[in-house]
């Protein structure tokens, strides 16, 4: 056997710790606390390693005369399906604390966890290895106490949501935005979302807008419900794309100035065309303008 080290906070700086051995894959079990719930697809990881072997070895531990896996379960896994009788293990002593901290660190840095898995592994350590809870996984992990955080406080979100956010229908940021609102609300906001592919920013407006009402609601029945604030936060943006619209038409309509200045003392058939079409954008500014304030009202009239 070879005696190898591992650095990190796992250990005194300089300690040799461990054996790097190949172990019989029949004598290696699962750990009681796996963090992830689907090993995924391992095709092209199988392929890897029909090609070119195992990179880098598993890290087990000796638990009543056989192995429990710490980190490598796909790794494992994948040997598995390819009939090998050994796989290249790191070989370490180590508490349940240790191995769950050093499970934890390895999936973290190789972002193998989905959002879901993350934020449950997380929770788990807190309540289980305590020991400074949250500041002491952020420094185990490598990662901000914020982040560790937010990841637990995830697990407050109805399970739909955060499956919306494993599959990357939505953002962590939007999410947070709908943390606190009616079912109905969130619903209706999360669909809109994904349909029109908001950022966080239009999230946090249309949030901020049914909180608003629904305070209101309460002195002002008959007030907007969360789906009119969205319809009418619809509303907004076409009155927005309409000023934009406007705008460059008055930009347009500035650069033909000043190229009808420029030609003031030339042919008099091309300064005639360009005041016909000065003439155009004007209208098309006029006929834009009415139509946004048309619409603005429409917007005032709609939460009333």
């Amino acid at each position: 056997m070879h005696l190898v080290g591992i650095a990190g906070d796992f250990m005194p700086r300089g300690e040799i710790r461990g054996y790097l051995e190949h172990v019989d894959i029949r004598k290696i079990r699962a750990t009681p606390r796996s963090l992830r719930n689907d090993l995924g697809l391992l095709d092209g990881l199988m392929q890897s390693i029909f090609d070119n072997g195992v990179l880098q070895p598993i890290i087990v531990r000796p638990i009543d005369g056989d192995f429990e896996i710490v980190a490598g379960s796909r790794r494992l896994e994948a040997c598995r399906h390819l009939k090998w009788n050994t796989i290249p293990c790191h070989i370490m002593e180590l508490t349940d604390k240790e191995a769950y901290e050093l499970s934890l660190a390895e999936n973290v840095q190789r972002r193998t966890l989905d959002v879901a898995e993350e934020s449950s592994a997380f929770a788990r350590y807190v309540d289980e290895f305590g020991y400074g809870g949250v500041s002491e996984l952020a420094r185990r992990i490598g990662k901000s106490e914020q982040f560790v955080s937010q990841r637990i406080r995830l697990l407050d979100l109805p399970r739909e949501l955060i499956e919306k956010l494993t599959t990357r229908e939505v953002t962590l940021s939007q999410l947070r935005e709908m943390v606190g609102l009616p079912e109905e609300d969130r619903q209706n906001i999360l669909n809109v979302v994904i349909s029109e592919r908001m950022s966080s920013r239009q999230v946090h407006s249309i949030v901020k807008h049914i909180k608003k009402n629904q305070g209101e609601n309460e002195t002002m029945p008959g007030k907007a419900s969360g789906l009119a604030v969205l319809q009418n936060l619809q509303i907004q943006k076409s009155e927005r794309a309409l000023g934009k619209s406007a705008l460059a038409l008055q930009i347009c309509l500035m650069r033909i100035d000043e190229v009808i200045d420029h030609f003031m003392d030339d042919d008099l058939l091309i300064r005639e065309t360009l005041m016909l079409q000065r003439t155009v954008i004007h209208q098309q500014i006029d006929s834009t303008l009415r139509l946004k304030k048309k619409i603005s009202r429409l917007s005032y009239n709609f939460l009333m």
